[in-house]
């Protein structure tokens, strides 16, 4: 059986600076490159490799004023890697949802053009609910849930690609 997965064919957008991280693409390699006047080539004379090397992780500020990588940035680069190595696949909301939350939407809006103070009061009194989408035991950074997930990754994981 097999399958085509396009990986990183995305609309070019500016975002926060959190998407970067796991939406890398070449663009951002030239353009991390270009204020520093390096090079991609490796073996141009300035390429990122000769010295002083350009960390890109260090350059988008993935480490603590120590220099290291901690709580879920640590985690997520011990079990996987180095940030610019991972891949990630991107996975369509399904149609559904989409018709759902567009309904939802336009609802909402409709009725806040119409009665916004008649909104207001009534998503005011909705009780209070405390919403905890995950579990307790996975709130540390060194969860064993995640590194669960990984069981099958070698004891050298660098680079990886998942």
């Amino acid at each position: 059986m097999e399958q085509t997965i396009v990986l990183k064919n995305v609309r070019r957008a500016d975002e926060t600076c959190t998407s970067v991280w796991m939406y890398w693409m070449t663009i951002n390699d030239l353009e991390s490159y270009q204020p520093l006047i390096r090079s991609a080539i490796q073996t141009a004379d300035n390429s990122f490799l000769t010295p002083p090397i350009v960390d890109v992780e260090s350059y988008l500020g993935l480490q603590d004023s120590n220099g290291d990588f901690v709580a879920q940035i640590g985690l997520l680069r011990s079990i996987l890697g180095p940030y610019c190595s991972i891949d990630t696949y991107y996975v369509a909301v399904p149609p559904s949802v989409v018709g759902l939350y567009e309904t939802c939407q336009t609802s909402l809006f409709r009725a806040m053009a119409n009665d916004l103070q008649g909104v207001r009061s009534s998503v005011d009194a909705i009780p209070y609910t405390l919403l905890a989408p995950t579990p307790a035991s996975w709130v540390g950074p060194t969860t064993a849930a995640i590194r669960a997930l990984f069981d099958w990754q070698t004891p050298t994981l660098c680079p990886a690609t998942v």
